[in-house]
């Protein structure tokens, strides 16, 4: 969805190595009944496999999918399992430039290929503990993938900057009410 994506994995400081979807709605047994995909990256005997309606993100806006909820879910890297809820928080009509803008943050994010939350969690236990045998090999592989470390101020500055440099528009389409 518009560019969504490219910011979560910007913030997070991730790749786009893996799958992504964004699920928009669930059916009675808690499964997705719709999503919202990058066609390009779907085989489309596996999205036919899922059982869900399946919408094109770069022709699927934000407007559409919030018009009847606050929250989405984004699932990225399916081995993993990362799934992140996604909350409309307000919507800001008279905004000087209207860029994303990140309401909050918890700690630092997780790094990409870490084996998901089972293995965000074991790692943090490891690297907490410098007399685990594996804190040597997991602290190496850390500081590797991830060694930035970003304030909220940071963050809105450079989903500021990116916006107006047009970044995304690199990987998708913005679309307007002229294109309808």
């Amino acid at each position: 969805m518009f560019y969504v994506h490219d910011i979560i994995q910007q913030l997070f400081l991730w790749q786009n190595y893996h799958l992504h979807a964004f699920v928009t709605k669930f059916g009675k047994d808690g499964r997705p009944a719709q999503t919202v995909v990058d066609p390009a990256q779907w085989e489309e005997e596996y999205a036919d496999t899922r059982g869900c309606e399946s919408l094109d993100e770069h022709k699927t806006r934000l407007s559409d999918v919030f018009s009847e909820k606050k929250r989405i879910m984004y699932v990225y890297d399916f081995g993993d399992g990362w799934e992140h809820e996604i909350r409309l928080v307000r919507i800001i009509e008279d905004a000087d430039i209207p860029a994303p803008v990140c309401e909050s943050m918890n700690g630092d994010a997780p790094p990409e290929d870490c084996g998901g939350p089972h293995g965000f969690a074991e790692m943090q236990r490891i690297l907490k503990n410098p007399n685990d045998p594996q804190y040597d090999e997991w602290y190496k592989w850390y500081q590797g993938a991830h060694t930035l470390k970003k304030t909220i101020q940071w963050i809105n500055s450079d989903l500021r900057r990116r916006y107006l440099a047009g970044a995304w528009d690199l990987y998708y389409r913005f679309i307007s009410s002229d294109d309808e």
